[in-house]
């Protein structure tokens, strides 16, 4: 039951309540006295994300969003862990992204691996983490959504 250094900061009360917790935290910026829990996953890393296939609305909006690629390994770049970019967009709740191209593995401490692939619409939850082995070069559409909508 490690606790983050920013823990003290974030969560002064309930640490003080004596409640019991554990699992996984998310707030909606960095260390404050203001910042608000977004996020509280108690039991696996796998609520973080959902993969399926997108509507045919999902389809089409995507198409509009920013590009994201990868090279697959053995290229360094091809391994890497998922930034936590939720920390330098405060107020954002989740990833949305089509996988246009390639497959990859995103290996999860402790749980079964996920493999996202081109035509799968993944939706990454603040909070997520994992270790990402892309095996074919990888391309996706993406886009950052806060709570209410984009």
């Amino acid at each position: 039951d490690r606790m983050w250094a920013d823990d003290v900061v974030w969560m002064p009360a309930l640490l003080r309540s004596g409640l019991p917790f554990s699992g996984h935290f998310v707030f909606d910026g960095p260390p404050s006295a203001t910042s608000r829990l977004i996020q509280h996953n108690y039991e696996s890393m796998r609520q973080l994300i959902e993969v399926s296939r997108p509507s045919d609305a999902d389809s089409l909006s995507a198409q509009s969003w920013p590009v994201w690629s990868c090279a697959a390994e053995p290229d360094p770049c091809g391994t890497f862990v998922e930034s936590r970019w939720w920390d330098t967009r405060p107020g954002v709740a989740e990833e949305r992204c089509l996988i246009i191209a390639g497959r990859a593995t995103l290996e999860i401490d402790g749980e079964q691996d996920v493999v996202i692939q081109a035509g799968d619409w993944v939706i990454f939850k603040a909070g997520f983490s994992c270790k990402w082995h892309v095996e074919v070069d990888i391309s996706k559409h993406y886009e950052y959504f806060h709570f209410a909508g984009k």
